[in-house]
């Protein structure tokens, strides 16, 4: 797949106002960052536009945005994110706009254009790779109504090793697929069974195959649609590779239960599992690392995509041994399945809910 899309270097950006879409949805525990690959994935946009005297304009999310309540109670708000950019850019000034929409923000940027956001700089930069494959008014939006847009260096870069992996002759073609948002991946499954010669499904993604058979899955932290997850399993059993047992318990907290069961054995309504934390990452350390010798042994391409899996990879101390860690969980598969990427080749696409923030 091709895309002649600009990119940063095909663009004069020296002394302009730069609109820049960056994916910070990073990671959070009780208010504090917990894996700065998204950020660390930015810096060489951002310099690039330092080093030119570019004004940046950061537009970017994190996490789910139901009501502006939870912006404004600092839930979601990216004034973290703006702090520890800081670090990583001790040099320049980083000035954190907690409002979506701040009158006085285009007069302190000097730009009156018409489209909201397009309106604040002269150029537009798209370097959040994470949400290409939807069009918003972040991205496809602000990217239409403005006179230059271009992609930057991230993208790029995922562009060139996601084009890898789809163009390579190796065979076996394997995907491993795990994670907490069943319900958003159950459907996945089968765009990505399509390409591969294996699927290897781990954690709760491997829970609804696992109940069709008629397996007590313990406690359900989820919903699914079992006639959807029938079929896949009917049209691609050959295909999948699901789990042999499991370590749960009864609270993750605070466990007082942590057990071994096999799939043929009655997990209790009560139990579930979890990798994050050490006592139940013991499964997801060993494919990890499995997976990463292979970059070593064979010369296998190694491709991570996804914001848990990364950070599964950095827990495990062994992502410097994959090909290549991608930002972009959602966008990486709708690649791979050679779906287009709308914020790439930006068409008349409609321009939905805005939910992000302004750095």
């Amino acid at each position: 797949m091709k895309y002649n899309k600009k990119t940063l270097k095909d663009i004069n950006v020296r002394q302009k106002k730069v609109v820049l879409r960056l994916d910070l949805n990073v990671p959070l525990k009780d208010g504090v960052i917990t894996d700065t690959t998204r950020i660390e994935a930015s810096l060489k946009t951002l310099n690039y536009l330092i080093k030119n005297k570019a004004k940046i304009i950061i537009l970017s999310h994190l996490s789910r945005i139901k009501s502006v309540d939870e912006i404004q109670s600092n839930k979601k708000s990216l004034k973290v994110v703006a702090e520890k950019l800081q670090e990583f850019l001790p040099k320049t000034k980083i000035i954190f706009e907690p409002l979506n929409v701040n009158p006085k923000l285009k007069k302190f940027i000097e730009n009156d254009a018409k489209f909201p956001y397009a309106s604040l700089g002269d150029i537009f930069v798209n370097d959040a790779f994470g949400t290409c494959h939807r069009a918003h008014a972040s991205n496809v939006g602000i990217g239409q109504n403005i006179k230059e847009s271009c992609i930057g260096f991230l993208i790029q870069n995922e562009l060139k090793y996601l084009n890898k992996l789809i163009n390579s002759s190796k065979k076996p073609f394997v995907a491993v697929l795990g994670g907490a948002k069943v319900e958003d991946k159950v459907k996945i499954i089968e765009k990505i069974a399509k390409v591969s010669d294996y699927v290897i499904i781990g954690g709760a993604m491997a829970y609804p195959f696992l109940e069709i058979q008629g397996y007590n899955i313990g406690q359900k932290l989820f919903n699914f649609d079992k006639d959807v997850v029938q079929k896949l399993f009917k049209k691609y059993q050959k295909k999948l590779i699901l789990p042999v047992d499991f370590i749960v318990t009864d609270n993750i907290s605070e466990p007082k239960i942590v057990k071994s069961y096999n799939f043929n054995a009655k997990i209790p309504e009560n139990l579930f599992g979890v990798f994050e934390i050490d006592q139940f990452a013991n499964g997801t350390k060993k494919i990890c690392k499995a997976i990463a010798k292979q970059t070593k042994i064979n010369n296998s391409f190694t491709l991570i995509g996804g914001g848990d899996s990364a950070a599964a990879a950095k827990k495990f101390k062994c992502e410097s041994d994959f090909s290549f860690i991608s930002t972009g969980g959602g966008a990486s598969i709708a690649f791979i399945e050679g779906s287009e990427l709308p914020v790439v080749i930006i068409s008349n696409l409609q321009i939905l809910v805005i939910n992000f923030q302004i750095i």
